[in-house]
C-alpha cells in the first residue's frame, strides 16, 4: 500500500457546544491507486459534520486539485439500495458534484462561527475566492425562496464548492454548452447540484430521414453519434436522466433483420444498455412478417427502458424446446410501458409477449393476441421478478401447450395487480387467466378476473399449493369468473369480493375495442355488477386506463364511486330533447291613426280612423275590435236607475279587418244606449275612452272626442 506525500493532508471540521466550527489537522491515512489531477474531488476520507450532516473528501497540496476516488467509491450506489452502481464514464466535474467535499487545509487549529464556515478556508478558484464567495451568496438569495434554506447554508457550502470547482475546469465551449442547456449560471447549475434538484441532462433523438430506430438506441447506448443520429450523453443515467428517443407521429418502424444474436437468442434492436425513453406518439415497432424469427426489444440488467405510447408487435423467437424466451420483449433489468400495446407476439418458450427476470412496471397498457407454443407458459406476460399491473388489460393470450399454465399471465415472482382486467385467455393446463406457481406472490386489487378457460384446472386463476406453493392476497373489491362460479384454485375469495350471479355478457363487452384512449379495452355495460363495485373511500386509482376519472356515478344513483377492472363507466349523459319548434310570426296589431283621435258621429253611425302596424314581411290583415265608451251621465233623464249607476256606457263598436300597413276610416255602429244620449257640451261633443283589441297582444286604450251631428 501506498502512503500519500507527506504535504496532503487530512482535515476534520466538527462543531462544538459553543457554536463555533473546528478545523484540524490529522494525520493522513494511506492510499491505493493513480493521481489524476483532473478528478475535482474525492469522497474517501476526511469528514465534515453539521449535527447530522456529514461529509467527505480529501485534499492535496494544491488546492485547486483534488485526488481521484478510489474504484469502489465511484461504483458505490447513490441512489439508494438496489440502484445500480454509478456509471464510470461520467465527466469528472459531475463526478465531484456527487459527493460532498471539505476545503483546503490549514496550519493548526483555527475557530470560525458556523455561520461563515466554508469561507475562510477556501481553496484558490479561478475565478478568484471573492468572486466565488459572491456567486454562492447571489445563487442563495436568488432561490431564497425554498424552505430552510437559509438554514443549511454551512452545509451545502462544501458541496456547491465542489461542483464549482469541477465546472470552472471544464473547457470553455463545454461550459457554455451547459449554461445554454439548462439556462442557468454556472453557479446557479452548482447550486442545484448541491441542492439535489439539477435537471436531467440527455439527449433528445429525434427518429426520421437518415436517423433510424435502430441508430438512435446504439447513440444512447454509447453515447456517441450513430448512423444520422446524434450522440446520446453521458449524463443519460440513473442519477441524472434518460436519454429521450422520439418517433414520428403514428409511424411504423419496422424491422427486416436482427440486430444481435446474444444468448438469449435474436433481438431486432440492439439491446438497451444504459436509461432510455421512447417516446412513440402512437407509433408501432413492428417485426416484417417475411423476416427471420425474432424479438422486437430486450432490456440488459442494471439497464431501463421505458416505453410510451407504442404498439410492439410481430415478435417470435425460434421455434422448438430451446427457444428464447420473451417473444416480444425479454427484460432483464428495468422496465416500464405506459399507454403502450404489446400484441400478437409468439415463441415456443416463456412469454409469449413479455418475458420478465427484473422488474416491469405497466401501466394504462394492453397486453393482448399474444402466445405461446409447446414449451411455454404465460401466453401474454411470464414474470420471475418484479411486476407492478395497474389500469390495464390482459386480453385474448394463450398458452397452447399440453402443459402449458397462464394463458395471460404466469407468475413465479413477486406480482402486484391494481385496476386490471383479465380476460378471454386461455391455457391447455391451468390457470387460464393467471397462474400464481411456485414461491409465486400475488396481491389482487379491485381487479376483474373473468371469461378465461383452461382445460385443468382454474380457469381464471390456478394458485400452486404443493411445496413450493404460491401465495395470492384478496379480499379488495375484485371480481371472479361469471354465472355464480369463481373459476379459481388454490386459494378463496375475500369477503369484499364479487363471484357474479351473471353471464360475461351482462359484466363486460368481450369485445377488445377503441373506447377511447391511447390503448383497447373492454367496457362495461350497463347493470354490470363491477360498476361502483369499490367505496369511493377505498378507489386505489385516481383514472382508469383511458384517462378518465375516478369515481363515477356509473349507475346514476347520485353516489360517486369506482368500477372493478380497468374500465370507469360514465353515467349516461342526460337526453338530448328536440329543439323547441320556431314560434309563428307575431301578428300585425292596428292603433290609432292619429295622435289625437276624433270620432264623428252622423245619426247612428261613427267613423274613426285605424292603421294596422304590419310585421315585416307579413301578410295577415289587423283583425281588430274597436269600442268607444262615455260616461254613464250622459243618458236621456229617465233612463233606468240601475243603468246610470254604472260608471260607463259602450257607446259604439266594430270588428273588422284591416289590410298589413293599411290606414281605413272605421265604421262604427252606435248602441242602443249610444242612441239614448243627450247630454252633450254646447258643441255637441262628448269624452270618452276608445279601446281597440287585436287578436293578440294587450288592449290599447285611447282618449278620444266624439263629435255627434244629428
Amino acid at each position: 500500500m501506498a502512503s500519500y506525500p507527506p504535504a496532503k493532508r487530512r482535515v476534520v471540521v466538527s462543531k462544538s457546544p459553543d457554536n463555533a466550527a473546528h478545523i484540524h489537522r490529522v494525520p493522513t491515512p494511506a492510499y491505493s491507486g493513480p493521481r489524476d489531477p483532473g478528478i475535482p474531488c474525492q469522497n474517501d476520507d476526511a469528514s465534515l459534520s453539521f449535527g447530522s450532516t456529514e461529509h467527505h473528501g480529501f485534499m492535496t497540496s494544491r488546492p485547486d486539485r483534488w485526488a481521484r476516488p478510489s474504484a469502489e467509491a465511484r461504483g458505490a450506489p447513490e441512489t439508494g439500495a438496489g440502484s445500480p452502481p454509478l456509471p464510470l464514464g461520467r465527466p469528472r466535474w459531475q463526478a465531484a458534484c456527487s459527493r460532498e467535499r471539505v476545503g483546503r487545509s490549514h496550519r493548526g487549529t483555527r475557530q470560525y462561527p458556523v455561520s461563515d464556515i466554508g469561507m475562510s478556508y477556501l481553496p484558490r478558484f479561478s475565478p478568484s475566492s471573492s468572486d466565488f464567495i459572491g456567486a454562492f451568496k447571489a445563487e442563495l438569495a436568488r432561490a431564497g425562496a425554498v424552505t430552510g434554506l437559509a438554514d443549511s447554508v454551512s452545509a451545502l457550502w462544501p458541496r456547491f464548492a465542489a461542483c464549482y470547482q469541477g465546472l470552472a475546469r471544464l473547457p470553455r465551449k463545454a461550459r457554455r454548452a451547459l449554461q445554454r442547456r439548462w439556462r442557468r449560471s454556472l453557479a446557479g447549475i452548482a447550486l442545484l447540484y448541491a441542492l439535489g434538484q439539477a435537471p436531467a441532462l440527455a439527449a433528445t433523438i429525434n427518429v426520421g430521414g437518415s436517423c433510424t430506430l435502430v441508430d438512435a438506441i446504439t447513440a444512447a447506448n454509447t453515447n456517441q453519434p450513430t448512423g444520422g443520429c446524434p450522440a446520446g450523453t453521458p449524463f443519460g443515467t440513473f442519477n441524472s436522466g434518460e436519454d429521450t428517443i422520439t418517433l414520428p407521429v403514428g409511424s411504423t418502424q419496422t424491422l427486416s433483420s436482427a440486430n444481435n444474436f446474444g444468448s438469449d437468442g435474436p433481438t431486432g434492436l440492439p439491446v438497451v444498455s444504459s436509461a432510455i425513453v421512447i417516446d412513440g406518439n402512437g407509433s408501432t415497432i413492428a417485426r416484417d412478417p417475411t423476416a427471420p424469427p425474432f424479438r422486437i426489444f430486450k432490456i440488459g440488467s442494471n439497464s431501463r427502458l421505458t416505453l410510451q405510447e407504442s404498439t410492439i408487435t410481430g415478435g417470435r423467437t425460434d421455434a422448438g424446446e430451446f427457444a428464447s424466451p420473451g417473444g416480444g420483449i425479454l427484460n432483464d433489468g428495468f422496465l416500464t410501458l405506459i399507454n403502450s400495446t404489446v400484441s400478437h407476439n409468439s415463441n415456443d418458450r416463456d412469454g409469449g409477449g413479455l418475458r420478465n427476470t427484473g422488474s416491469v412496471t405497466i401501466a394504462n397498457s394492453t397486453i393482448s393476441g399474444n402466445s405461446v407454443g409447446v414449451y411455454g407458459s404465460g401466453g401474454g406476460v411470464s414474470n420471475s421478478g418484479a411486476l407492478t399491473l395497474a389500469n390495464s388489460t390482459i386480453s385474448g393470450n394463450s398458452a397452447v401447450s399440453y402443459n402449458g399454465s397462464g394463458g395471460g399471465i404466469h407468475n413465479t415472482g413477486t406480482m402486484v395487480v391494481t385496476n386490471s382486467t383479465i380476460l378471454a385467455n386461455s391455457a391447455v393446463a391451468r390457470g387460464g387467466g393467471l397462474y400464481n406457481g411456485q414461491y409465486g406472490n400475488l396481491t389482487l386489487v379491485q381487479t376483474l378476473v373473468s371469461g378465461n378457460s383452461a382445460s385443468s384446472q382454474g380457469p381464471e386463476i390456478f394458485n400452486r399449493t404443493i411445496f413450493p406453493s404460491g401465495t395470492v392476497i384478496t379480499n379488495a373489491f375484485n371480481l371472479f369468473g361469471q354465472s355464480d362460479s369463481s373459476g379459481i384454485t388454490g386459494f378463496t375469495a375475500g369477503a369484499t369480493d364479487i363471484v357474479p350471479s351473471v353471464g360475461l355478457d351482462t359484466i363486460l363487452d368481450p369485445a377488445l375495442a377503441d373506447n377511447g384512449g391511447p390503448t383497447k379495452t373492454h367496457a362495461l355495460v350497463p347493470g354490470s355488477p363491477v360498476i361502483d363495485g369499490v367505496p369511493a373511500a377505498s378507489c386505489a386509482i385516481t383514472s382508469d386506463q383511458r384517462g378518465v376519472t375516478r369515481p363515477q356515478d356509473g349507475d346514476d344513483d347520485t353516489l360517486a364511486d369506482c368500477d372493478i377492472g380497468s374500465f370507469e363507466l360514465q353515467p349516461p349523459p342526460p337526453p338530448i330533447l328536440p329543439p323547441p319548434p320556431t314560434p309563428p310570426p307575431p301578428l300585425p296589431a292596428a292603433t290609432a291613426a292619429d295622435q289625437d283621435p276624433r270620432v264623428r258621429c252622423v245619426g247612428f253611425n261613427c267613423r274613426v280612423r285605424i292603421k294596422c302596424d304590419a310585421v315585416q314581411g307579413s301578410t295577415e290583415p289587423c283583425n281588430t275590435r274597436v269600442d268607444v265608451f262615455i260616461r254613464a251621465g250622459a243618458l236621456r233623464v229617465g233612463e233606468d236607475a240601475a243603468a246610470k249607476a254604472r260608471p260607463r256606457i259602450r257607446f259604439a263598436g266594430a270588428v273588422t279587418n284591416i289590410p298589413p300597413g293599411g290606414t281605413t276610416n272605421l265604421r262604427l255602429t252606435l248602441t242602443r244606449r249610444g242612441r239614448q244620449i243627450v247630454r252633450t257640451d254646447r258643441r255637441n261633443r262628448l269624452r270618452g275612452v276608445m279601446e281597440i283589441r287585436n287578436s293578440i297582444g294587450p288592449v290599447q286604450t285611447v282618449r278620444v272626442t266624439i263629435r255627434l251631428r244629428r
